[in-house]
């Protein structure tokens, strides 16, 4: 499989940065203050993710127009690899305290990432849910490719679904991928040509009863793609840019040990934060491990 660009982007770094940004400071201000004044933020935060995600596909995988199961389960591995390690250890962590109902269950539905359509959606790891359309892009990168890629005018008819999809008041998330087939697919555009004039089509958007603030990450992504040249490159970023799968699985049990909603046996909150932190990062080395013996075969 070509690649267009094996150079990493600032601007893509920046953009992840600022999406984990706002969904974890909505986490923690709504475990702070009980309140969902702030929900949006996190939503714009997620749209961005879905941006950046069918941008980034688009960039490395310009010429991916036919299914390709082999694809599939390579962009599958780097996801299910942290993310089942991240299950098994707040299982191994929290025990009862992470999930309600039968244990058998809850686990099953995160491993076909069906559990925002389980009967104990938030489970484990509450936030997972995005994990569903995000695979189910996927599985679709392919097919969205070859009909932005060919026939410009997808994009508009794309975002027209998502408008059509969303016309639900005070409805800002969703693990249904149609609700975020217009980020997806914008991003996707916006690789091929960002001067093309149906950029605009998220306008479209505006006609949702969804507040009008959910057109912002459509104008973030774009200004920084815009500003490539400008940005700077900055490790810190570049970190965090790598490693937002981990932050976005395991900030809530950080949240959850900070408030006291969730204890590690009888260790103390500052035993408990190292043993998670040390967690995470064994997590992610196991996942890394995994990924080099599966994606070798």
């Amino acid at each position: 499989m070509k690649e267009v660009n094996k150079k990493r982007l600032n601007s893509i770094d920046f953009l992840k940065v600022i999406a984990i940004i706002l969904v974890v400071v909505f986490h923690f201000w709504y475990q702070a203050s009980g309140t969902n004044s702030l929900r949006v933020i996190g939503a714009i935060g997620v749209s961005i993710f879905f941006i950046v995600s069918g941008f980034s596909l688009a960039n490395k995988h310009h010429n991916l127009t036919k299914p390709s199961l082999k694809w599939f389960f390579q962009k599958y591995i780097k996801i299910a690899s942290l993310y089942y390690i991240a299950i098994l250890a707040v299982i191994l962590l929290f025990a009862t305290q992470s999930y309600d109902g039968n244990l058998l269950q809850n686990i099953i539905s995160h491993l076909f990432f069906l559990n925002p359509y389980s009967q104990t959606p938030y489970s484990f790891i509450s936030p997972a849910w995005f994990l569903t359309p995000l695979i189910a892009f996927y599985l679709f990168f392919p097919l969205l490719n070859f009909l932005i890629k060919k026939y410009r005018f997808t994009l508009p008819l794309f975002i027209l679904i998502t408008t059509l999809f969303r016309d639900t008041p005070q409805t800002f998330t969703s693990p249904n991928p149609l609700f975020y087939l217009a980020e997806f697919c914008f991003g996707i555009a916006l690789f091929y040509n960002k001067k093309d004039i149906l950029l605009l089509s998220p306008l479209i958007l505006l006609t949702t009863t969804i507040s009008n603030w959910m057109i912002l990450p459509f104008a973030i992504v774009y200004i920084f793609y815009v500003a490539e040249t400008k940005l700077p490159s900055l490790r810190i970023i570049k970190f965090i840019g790598t490693y937002t799968l981990a932050i976005f699985l395991f900030h809530e049990s950080f949240m959850n040990l900070i408030y006291n909603k969730w204890h590690i046996y009888n260790l103390s909150k500052p035993i408990a934060l190292i043993v998670l932190t040390i967690s995470t990062l064994f997590a992610v080395m196991i996942s890394k491990r995994i990924q080099k013996l599966l994606l070798k075969l």
